[in-house]
């Protein structure tokens, strides 16, 4: 009885070795995000396209380039990664999946911390328009004013800024990562460009904030 039981356990050997790969492979599945499988190609992305939430994405492929303008104005322009599908934000990369023949969805790689800014999940539609305004540093340069007397001026070949107002003055930096973001200032301002030649901040500097500078 021994000698048969044995060879009733060798016979089943490979059965249960073939069973325990299968677990392992299902299982090494477990827990990961799903992972995008079609990126979209630079001819479907070609043009202007609208997000759910009024954002507004513009792809130029043949400069390498995105434009995205935010709800409340501010312009960012990023490096689109044409071959591979894929912008740059905020630090992150982002994959873009088709959802049907007029809609993508952006897919962050990796995980942001706490609340920065991020576009993960974020559906954009095409919609043929070009009414998106793309900024140049350059813009910025010279002295702009507010109703309030407060007197900005700007030097972009520097990178920074001075100011006055009848509470103080100072200076600062300009930046822009090129990640999307757009232009601004140390120490809290992202700088709103806008179509009609004016410019507004987006901070809680009580010198800067709710007012509109025009150029001198």
């Amino acid at each position: 009885m021994k000698e048969k039981a044995k060879k009733l356990s060798f016979k089943s050997f490979p059965l249960q070795l073939l069973m325990l790969l299968v677990i392992m492979t299902v299982c090494m599945g477990c827990g990961k995000d799903a992972e995008p499988e079609n990126i979209a190609n630079a001819s479907e992305l070609d043009g202007q396209w609208a997000g759910e939430n009024g954002d507004k994405l513009l792809f130029l492929p043949g400069e390498g380039t995105y434009v995205l303008e935010k709800t409340n104005g501010r312009i960012g322009k990023g490096t689109y990664d044409v071959g591979n599908g894929q912008i740059g934000f905020n630090g992150f990369i982002y994959d873009l999946i088709p959802q049907g023949e007029s809609s993508i969805i952006l897919y962050q790689n990796g995980h942001a911390a706490g609340d920065e800014e991020n576009l993960d999940g974020a559906v954009f539609t095409k919609t043929g328009e070009n009414d998106i305004w793309p900024y140049e540093t350059d813009m910025l340069s010279g002295t702009w004013v507010n109703e309030n007397g407060v007197r900005l001026t700007f030097d972009t070949e520097a990178m920074e800024y001075t100011f006055s107002s009848e509470s103080g003055a100072g200076v600062g930096t300009i930046f822009d990562y090129n990640d999307g973001r757009g232009l601004f200032i140390s120490p809290d301002g992202a700088l709103i460009l806008k179509s009609d030649g004016t410019l507004v901040i987006d901070t809680e500097e009580a010198d800067f904030k709710d007012t509109v500078f025009s150029k001198e």
